[in-house]
């Protein structure tokens, strides 16, 4: 086995060295010249480079791809393709395998919970949005109170300045109620 790597060592070397004689020989005798006639000698040629790279461990890659594809983890098909030299099938083309049912990730989970508690959630924002009108007028009823009570813009913004807090207590107690109401239902539908 260790021979083998090397064997495989010497053939990349090899194969590296060539690529670069081969480069060097387009760039000296075809992309030089056709540059220094078309375009004359102050325009430096471009350098063309050819590169060999290093064979990668597609089975393992292919392994670790599986592994992460049985935990959730979602990959473009294609790409998946690309990584074992493959193209895309074409609608006319007989295929083989088929497709395998995946894992259940945290997403579909979610997506099923948000679909089955629908009218869930229907029921609280019509509950929450049910009282909107005297939570708002509570709220309101001092700052109404200061302008209709005032004879001027200035004595109307004075009353609203010594205002000491807005009576926010209904609001406070409906968002507090909804968001747990929420919360319960996201931890028994999200497990």
């Amino acid at each position: 086995m260790a021979q083998a790597t090397v064997h495989n060592d010497v053939r990349l070397d090899i194969a590296q060295s060539d690529a670069r004689m081969v480069a060097g020989a387009i760039n000296q005798h075809l992309i030089a010249p056709a540059v220094l006639l078309n375009f004359g000698a102050e325009v430096t040629p471009p350098n063309c480079a050819i590169r060999i790279d290093e064979p990668e461990d597609v089975s393992a890659r292919v392994k670790d791809i599986a592994e992460l594809a049985k935990a959730g983890v979602m990959f473009s098909a294609s790409e998946a393709r690309r990584l074992v030299r493959m193209s895309d099938p074409d609608k006319d083309d007989e295929t083989f395998g088929g497709t395998v049912k995946p894992a259940q990730t945290a997403k579909a989970r979610l997506s099923m919970a948000r679909a089955s508690t629908a009218e869930t959630l229907d029921d609280f924002r019509d509950e929450l949005l049910g009282g909107w009108q005297p939570v708002m007028s509570e709220m309101l009823a001092p700052i109404m109170d200061a302008v209709e009570t005032s004879e001027s813009y200035e004595e109307a913004l004075a009353k609203i300045a010594a205002l000491d807090g807005l009576p926010d207590d209904l609001l406070m107690q409906d968002l507090l109620a909804g968001a747990w109401a929420a919360r319960a239902e996201g931890d028994v539908s999200d497990g």
